[in-house]
């Protein structure tokens, strides 16, 4: 009796899990649901994106070592099918690929940017490396 009462428990535990990890893995973020201000803290900088619905977008960056702030201003296109976000330059990559203020962190780029989005429980979040991850920001 005690072994089914244990494999009813761990039966419910696995239902539980499937059913709350169901909305963790929900639908894609619509083109819509991208548009808005997204904000990112990190120990070198904190940063605010605002990605417009014409297609266009402003990164404001301020350095926490000198309140120094510069500002940059391109286009962006959002790929629903394959969860990601592109850059079409003048993006600023403020950190170096060692998680390190880039020596050119204040001149936007004119490459191209493509970073994974993702959302969890309704929040959305742009993942631009491990270091720097955008937040939606709640109306």
């Amino acid at each position: 009796e005690m072994s089914r009462r244990a494999l009813r428990w761990v039966g419910a535990v696995a239902a539980g899990c499937c059913i709350i990890g169901v909305p963790a893995c929900s639908r894609a973020p619509s083109q819509a649901d991208m548009h808005g201000t997204y904000a990112a803290c990190y120990p070198q900088a904190r940063e605010v994106l605002i990605l417009k619905a014409d297609g266009k977008f402003r990164q404001t960056v301020v350095l926490a070592s000198s309140a120094k702030t510069n500002e940059a201003m391109g286009t962006w296109r959002y790929d629903c099918t394959n969860r990601h976000i592109v850059f079409d330059g003048y993006y600023m990559a403020v950190l170096d690929g060692f998680g390190r203020l880039g020596s050119n962190w204040d001149r936007p780029s004119d490459g191209i940017f493509i970073f994974p989005v993702r959302a969890k429980f309704g929040r959305i979040t742009i993942d631009a490396n491990d270091e720097v991850v955008y937040r939606k920001l709640r109306k």
